[in-house]
This record gives structure tokens, C-alpha cells and sequence, in this order.
């Protein structure tokens, strides 16, 4: 039987190096995103004055760490992070990555823009490539989410991402490389807003939609293969 691996690349990417790490303890670093310093932990919005006249639901809510942000430099290809949450809950329309999960963002480079797409998209292709040499290779648009209807900025900034994207698929295509497909997200997730619970997170229906758009596409590309 014929096996045949599948790599996609989406519009993040990531490098590790290998190296020892070393682990800092976060409370060294300041911390953004509190209106106050005065709180019960560390690690919550609201100050511990306000706790009295704030009811329970509202006030375990702000015990939440959303939108605190600590600021650190480093010159290190790899970023390793360990923490632990208040609440080991889990979320039935999200996976744990999201519900307890960090995101890091790095200020040198920023959130992915058209022009890093230029810059590095063949060079990570390079990488796969040179290690699996006949593996197919496709390459996903950043998906258009219903709530750009009304924030036209961030749809520009999309569709420049996707330009830019569609430029490397043709210059590779025009360097005679093979098994590489562009897979358009145009209706990916439908129209009517229900695909997500905040316009990014997606909801079983939108984990639904995601897999009938993909997988007649992947089994289109497998078929040809074979």
C-alpha cells in the first residue's frame, strides 16, 4: 500500500532550534494590560477593592488573564513556556491551546504581513522540501472570516496576505516545482456568521464547514497522486 504524507503550509510559521533551555521566572518582568497593582494575585484584572460590590460570576471572570501581556527581550530561536491555570476547564467548541493556551507575538516581526510572506514563505518551502523531497506541498490562503464585511482595514491586509501568497505559489510553479497546490478560502466558512462564538474561534459548525471544504480538496490532490 502506498502511503503518501501531506504538509500544509498555513500562514505562521515556526523554527526550533535545538538548545538547552532556561527557564525565568515571569514575576521579573513587568506586567501589561492591569488598571492597578492593588489585586488579590498577580495574575487578575479587576483591584481587590472592588471585589465587595462586584458579584461572584462577574468577579471570577476578572480573574481571568485576559489582555495581561508581559514584555520581555530575546535573541533565542526557540521559546519555551510553562505555566498554570486557575480552573482546569474545558471548553466544548474549543480546543485547550485556546481555553488555557498563550500566544506570543514577537515585536521585531509582528503578526504575519504580505511582505514576510514574500521573504519567507519559499525559504520554509526550501526546508520541507530538501528534507521530503516527493511529498505534496499545499499552501493555504488565510481564511476570510464573515467580520471583515465590516472591518475593510483588516480584509486589505488579508487580501494583500493572500496576494503575496499567490505570488510565491506562481514563481515556484514557474521554477517547475511539482506536487505543490494553492488551495483558495474564498466561502470557507459560509455567510451567515455562525462558524465562530467571536468571529476567529470557530464553533462545531464551523469545525464542520472547515472539513467539508478541505477534505474533497486533499482527496482531489491524494487522487492525483496515486
Amino acid at each position: 500500500m502506498k502511503t503518501t504524507r501531506l504538509i500544509i503550509i498555513a500562514l505562521i510559521f515556526s523554527l526550533t532550534a535545538r538548545a538547552q533551555t532556561v527557564y525565568n521566572d515571569a514575576s521579573a518582568f513587568t506586567l501589561f494590560g492591569k488598571i492597578s497593582d492593588a489585586t488579590e494575585t498577580r495574575y487578575e484584572r479587576l483591584p481587590e477593592r472592588l471585589k465587595e460590590i462586584s458579584r461572584e460570576p462577574v468577579w471570577e471572570l476578572w480573574k481571568n488573564t485576559t489582555g495581561l501581556a508581559i514584555r520581555f527581550c530575546s535573541d533565542s530561536r526557540q521559546i519555551s513556556v510553562k505555566w498554570e491555570t486557575l480552573h482546569n476547564g474545558v471548553m466544548n467548541h474549543m480546543a485547550q491551546t485556546g481555553s488555557k493556551g498563550l500566544d506570543l507575538y514577537s515585536l521585531e516581526y509582528g503578526n504575519c504581513t504580505a511582505e514576510q510572506i514574500t521573504e519567507r514563505t519559499e525559504k520554509f518551502y526550501r526546508i520541507l522540501r530538501n528534507k521530503h523531497p516527493d511529498t505534496p506541498v499545499v499552501f493555504l490562503e488565510n481564511p476570510e472570516f464573515t467580520y471583515i464585511q465590516f472591518d475593510l482595514a483588516d480584509k486589505n491586509r488579508i487580501d494583500d496576505r493572500n496576494k503575496a501568497l499567490q505570488a510565491v505559489f506562481n514563481d515556484l510553479k514557474a521554477k517547475k516545482e511539482k506536487n505543490i497546490w494553492l488551495i483558495h478560502t474564498a466561502g470557507h466558512f459560509g455567510t451567515d456568521s455562525e462558524a465562530t462564538v467571536d468571529s476567529v474561534h470557530l464553533t462545531d459548525l464551523g469545525f464542520l464547514r472547515h472539513a467539508d471544504f478541505m477534505y474533497p480538496k486533499i482527496k482531489k490532490i491524494l487522487k492525483n497522486l496515486l
